[in-house]
């Protein structure tokens, strides 16, 4: 019968032949291993027909009947206990079992129940090979005699008959004990599943169980073949159909497919001859061989299953547990899963393949791992890469903790801003970043929608008293900050000193009094926008020449000063005090006049012939600093001026008396002289002012103007006032002659 005509669990259309009656009620019915007898046994009598025509062969009183291997050796047990062997319908053997006889069973051994348990006899001598303790329900021999399935009312046992340890045994007795040979079977395993129906194929144990399911048992393995819907019985195994046949009480008849070749393949694995079983292995179907593989692997022929399963996801797991990278990366890039990339990972790291488990980490996107591999190796840049792709991809613990082992702190902190764990921001600030404390705590309040609890919240800034030592705190931030931006090599390990140990107030204050270590306190965002206009306004200057042979940030020395005076005339001495408090004031008396003023009379002939003014004056440069105006022509003579602004003041014609502003003026303090002073200025020789012609007038009018243009600086940040200008100027004058 086809295949492609029946299909499995359905019912066969079975053509019906009425080949007699049977002359007893049958209570049970066997047919001898070679199929062409067949005896039935009931009402204390068995009856042997031939199979095919029914014909009487053999008949005779029994209460069983059971056949052996050898197909014309079978025997009975009669009512008192004793069992006769007949060989070719001929008595052979007679005898009464030691310890009593409540049933026989058939097969490659016959076997005897009884109260104390089930014993295995010789055939042939009848002698006992082995006595075992339990109680059977049926007994079911393979056809080489090599494995027997003992069934009881619970599970069933597979035991391996050992022939070598009985021959040995009868050569030498003192192997044989009062249970008969203990060597003669050994344990192959025991399932809990109670057998109805069962039958041997190879080395395969296809059984019925009680609750309906269709399995075979190889190599320690269960194989489900199907679920049955009522009571079957197993009716045999037709090897050329590949089928398993069965019915039931009703006489209909089903039918499974079992491939021959499988089962040959799994019984030539079970008794090692991979010869064979390469042998079979072409003629085993493709979509079997996954099935195959997985009894190869239950069997610990891993290697053969890898080379013989189908199944991508089993051929990855195979290659994994034999350590396959090459195969299992292959299959890895085809599945695409991120389970896979990580077992392939933990596998490369085992084999210390870290090429290859960055890529499957990469690829599973575990950043964890990433984490610890980076680490491990202590590649920074990994780990610095790390930590910005896990900030963006939500893995903020790995990215913190990426930030932190590089000492990024800033890094760090602005993860758990981000992420609004902000009071954990502020004591990580408090530790590692006290500069950023105050920023943390101000978005603090602002996230808590509480004023009160807002409130409770203290700032260093505010409330210094709470914070002592913090300021040193902030400094000692920066004097570690280069330390932990450091890269080490690994190796120095042993010789770093751990955190515990250091103290690094007591390092920052060692190093200041070094010299190693300067603080530079924090630029605030004031400061940034002056030095931002600031240049705009240098920038905005036009570029001038300066005199390579003249060294403009060098003061200039007594000797020149000295030089540029006129030996006739004395040198007036300076008043160090009036130089001191010079400070403009709100108001001026209007009736101040410059020609008078003893300090610029002073100031005058000190700067008398000093180098060429006109050039001095083209190559200083002014400074804007904290609202002081300096001049670099006349450094460490010029007298410091608070003001709040500066302007251009307007030409004055000779530049030998210049007429203040109403509104400018000296105060009280600083205008008072005592008498003596007064006398003392009085008393020196008047400073002759030198007279200009009309061309020089005029000349010297033209170069002023181009030192003014020179000297223009941004005037909407600086407010200078003009009458103080026109004081500089008139000094500037006198130098030039």
């Amino acid at each position: 019968m086809g295949e492609q005509e029946v299909k499995d669990g359905e019912r066969m259309s079975v053509t019906v032949k009425d080949m007699g009656a049977c002359e007893i009620y049958p209570q049970n019915i066997q047919h001898n291993p070679n199929g062409r007898f067949v005896c039935v046994c009931g009402d204390g009598e068995y009856i042997i027909y031939t199979a095919m025509a029914l014909r009487n062969k053999s008949f005779g009183s029994a209460q069983e009947f059971v056949w052996s291997n050898d197909s014309s050796v079978y025997a009975i047990r009669e009512v008192n206990s004793m069992v006769k062997i007949f060989k070719n319908f001929k008595e052979l053997k007679t005898f009464k079992p030691d310890f009593g006889c409540e049933g026989i069973h058939g097969g490659n051994m016959l076997g005897v129940r009884s109260v104390s348990g089930l014993a295995f006899y010789d055939w042939e001598t009848t002698d006992l090979v082995r006595r075992i303790e339990i109680s059977p329900k049926n007994i079911y021999w393979s056809e080489n005699g090599e494995l027997v399935c003992i069934s009881t009312e619970e599970s069933f046992f597979i035991l391996k008959y050992r022939q070598e340890a009985v021959d040995q045994a009868k050569n030498d007795k003192e192997l044989v004990t009062e249970d008969g040979i203990e060597e003669a079977f050994d344990v192959v395993g025991e399932i809990e599943e109670v057998v109805e129906t069962g039958v041997w194929v190879g080395d395969c144990f296809i059984y019925t169980d009680s609750v309906n399911r269709l399995n075979y048992y190889v190599g320690g393995e269960i194989v489900t073949i199907a679920h049955l819907d009522r009571v079957m019985y197993i009716l045999g195994y037709i090897p050329k159909d590949n089928r398993l046949y069965l019915g039931d009480k009703e006489l209909n008849v089903i039918s499974f497919s079992l491939l021959l070749s499988v089962l040959e393949y799994q019984t030539a694995v079970i008794r090692q001859d991979f010869e064979t079983a390469d042998k079979v292995l072409p003629t085993v179907p493709r979509e079997h061989r996954t099935r195959v593989a997985h009894f190869l692997e239950k069997q610990g022929f891993k290697s053969q299953a890898l080379a013989v399963t189908c199944d991508p996801e089993h051929k990855f797991e195979l290659s994994v547990q034999l350590g396959d990278l090459k195969i299992a990366y292959q299959i890895a890039k085809e599945l695409e899963g991120e389970h896979k990339w990580k077992q392939l990972a933990e596998m490369a790291i085992q084999k210390c393949e870290f090429g290859l488990a960055l890529e499957c980490l990469h690829q599973a996107q575990d950043f964890g791992g990433l984490l610890l591999l980076a680490s491990s190796a202590g590649n920074a840049e990994m780990l610095a890469k790390l930590g910005d792709s896990a900030e963006k991809a939500g893995h903020n613990n790995v990215a913190f903790l990426s930030h932190f082992v590089l000492g990024r702190l800033e890094n760090a902190l602005e993860v758990l801003v981000n992420t609004g764990r902000l009071p954990e921001a502020a004591f990580f600030a408090r530790t590692y970043l006290p500069s950023q404390v105050s920023r943390v705590v101000k978005l603090w309040r602002e996230s808590l929608g509480n004023m009160k609890a807002a409130s409770s919240l203290a700032d260093p800034r505010e409330y210094e008293n709470l914070f002592p030592g913090f300021n040193d705190t902030v400094k000692c931030e920066q004097y570690l900050k280069p330390q932990r931006m450091r890269r080490y090599p690994a190796r120095t390990y042993p010789q770093a000193p751990a955190n515990v140990e250091r103290h690094p107030l007591e390092e920052m204050a060692a190093a200041e009094e070094k010299g190693a270590f300067s603080y530079q306190p924090p630029r605030t965002d004031g400061d940034d926008e002056e030095e931002e206009q600031f240049q705009e306004a240098t920038e905005s200057q036009p570029a001038r020449t300066q005199d390579p042979d003249i060294d403009w940030n060098s003061k200039p020395s007594e000797e020149d000063i000295t030089s540029g005076q006129k030996s006739s005339e004395p040198v007036p001495e300076l008043n160090i005090e009036a130089e001191m408090t010079w400070k403009p004031s709100c108001a001026m008396s209007p009736d101040w006049d410059s020609d008078n003023d003893p300090e610029d009379e002073g100031q005058s002939k000190t700067f008398e012939g000093y180098s060429k003014s006109s050039e001095t004056e083209r190559h200083s440069s002014s400074f804007i600093e904290e609202g002081s105006f300096k001049s670099s022509a006349n450094e460490g003579f010029s007298k410091s001026y608070e003001n709040e602004g500066i302007s251009k003041s307007s030409e004055n014609e000779g530049f030998s008396n210049v007429t203040p502003n109403d509104d400018m003026g000296w105060s009280d303090e600083e205008a008072s002289l005592s008498e003596d002073e007064k006398e003392a200025q009085s008393s020196q020789p008047a400073v002759q002012q030198p007279k200009l012609g009309a061309k020089e007038m005029a000349d010297l009018e033209k170069e002023l103007e181009l030192d003014l243009e020179n000297l223009d600086v941004n005037t909407d940040d600086i407010d200078l006032d003009e009458n103080l200008l026109g004081d500089r100027l008139v000094n500037c004058a006198c130098r030039r002659k």
